[in-house]
């Protein structure tokens, strides 16, 4: 389901509300057990591509800057940053429950102009941040869930393994199961371990997005703040007559 965004004032973001995953931030869907666990797993395999564009994104401004002195590294850091705006844009769109507003400030003008608009925009170095950040986390993200649940389903098949081959379970997730009954009930407690990590992966997910991504407070207080000349509203007490 997509997301119709508009932007206010002060790049406000206003619009439909993206359910998202269920149970996170958004409108509650029914939804069964398997169909939750799809959505949440499928939410955090698509932050993968994600995070691998920022985190080749943010190495590419880095490098940029550090051939900044040179002259030569200024065109990768503008290409770097413009297409992690972009990305970034994606990030917010994509996470669950209210649209992210988008922080940056206008980068106009000639060349030189533009990019010292973008290196000097706090919303900049925040974005490096969160890729930074985001491309490890991602990565646990993924992989763990899949290992509970390949982990829950060799519990819960060690009955059946155990009449094909017994002591093939023995020992199971690192501890000495020795009775096929005790790994099933530890494959039953790894399931829901596996079922509720991704809610919360995806919950820590819609979190970092907002905290590193959106509105900073005082940006949000600058687009209500008058621009600088103009009008200035006076205030003036008329007599009653009586």
């Amino acid at each position: 389901m997509g997301t119709t965004m508009t932007t206010g004032v002060g790049g406000a973001a206003t619009g439909h509300r993206w359910p998202g995953p269920p149970g996170v931030g958004g409108e509650q869907e029914p939804v069964s057990i398997a169909g939750q666990a799809v959505r949440d797993l499928g939410h955090l395999l698509a932050g993968g591509p994600v995070a691998l564009a920022g985190g080749l994104l943010a190495l590419g401004a880095l490098v940029g800057a550090a051939l900044s002195p040179a002259g030569i590294g200024l065109p990768l850091l503008d290409g770097a940053v413009t297409r992690s705006r972009a990305l970034m844009d994606r990030q917010r769109r994509r996470v669950a429950g209210e649209p992210v507003a988008s922080p940056y400030r206008p980068a106009t003008g000639p060349a030189t102009a533009r990019l010292s608009a973008l290196v000097t925009d706090p919303a900049t170095y925040r974005d490096l941040l969160f890729q930074l950040v985001y491309l490890p986390l991602t990565a646990v993200g993924v992989l763990l869930p899949v290992v509970c649940w390949l982990g829950a389903a060799q519990g819960l098949a060690a009955p059946v393994l155990h009449g094909i081959r017994p002591g093939l379970i023995d020992p199971y997730a690192g501890l000495p199961v020795d009775s096929p009954a005790l790994a099933a009930v530890v494959g039953l407690l790894v399931a829901c371990v596996a079922y509720r990590l991704p809610r919360g992966l995806v919950e820590l997910d819609a979190r970092l997005t907002r905290a590193l991504l959106g509105p900073t407070a005082r940006h949000s207080r600058a687009a209500f703040d008058p621009p600088a000349g103009g009008p200035t509203v006076v205030q003036v007490e008329l007599p009653c007559r009586s």
